[in-house]
């Protein structure tokens, strides 16, 4: 029986955090941002956050241009797992301020990719690819030649790889606000690793 209490406990607190999830219900959720893009021939604006329940206004004002989206800092904020920002008003200004960098649609994010047949080491790599883009942009690719030259299972253990370290590289660049640069590790079947490397520029 009270394994069962605990269960139904786990579940409810579940519940009300999705909830109050700002990426699933927008209206309902406890906090939002409101954004003033300054006029018809502006080329730029400003945002900050409001509490939604006492409708109340928090936290510093930021400078944004034209290629702010609400929408999308929503969903910047989740994948980078950030906690409700009225929890955390002294770590607001560096995590809205590097999101708010990575939106630009202007090359802010350098990153090397290095795949490994065996533990990381110069003698071990396969290939290796440079590269500079913006911070939605930045996704490796595993169709190179030298890579699809691999065994079946090979490729696939790349691609998959490939696939988790994007997401975890572009989440750590959010997360890690107050890091320049970073080191995205995995290691997968076939003996394969593949690392990462970003760093976030002009900024």
């Amino acid at each position: 029986m009270e394994i069962g209490r605990n269960r139904l406990a786990n579940t409810g607190q579940s519940l009300i955090a999705t909830f109050i999830s700002p990426f699933l219900f927008g209206i309902f959720m406890a906090w939002e941002v409101w954004s003033d893009k300054g006029g018809y021939d502006s080329t730029y604006g400003h945002m900050g956050f409001f509490c939604n329940t006492a409708d109340v206004s928090f936290g510093p004002v930021f400078l944004t241009d034209t290629h702010f989206d609400k929408g999308i800092f929503y969903e910047m904020w989740d994948k980078a797992n950030f906690a409700d920002p009225r929890l955390d008003e002294g770590g607001l200004w560096s995590k809205t301020h590097r999101i708010i960098h990575l939106m630009d649609y202007k090359d802010n994010v350098e990153a090397k990719m290095t795949v490994y047949r065996g533990e990381p080491h110069i003698d071990n790599i396969i290939f290796i690819h440079s590269t500079k883009n913006n911070w939605d942009g930045i996704d490796f690719s595993p169709f190179h030649p030298q890579l699809e030259a691999l065994s079946e299972d090979a490729f696939d253990t790349v691609n998959d790889l490939i696939e988790d370290a994007n997401n975890d590289m572009k989440a750590s660049m959010i997360r890690e606000y107050n890091e320049g640069e970073g080191t995205i590790t995995l290691k997968g079947y076939q003996d394969i690793t593949v690392e990462m490397k970003w760093k976030v520029i002009n900024e």
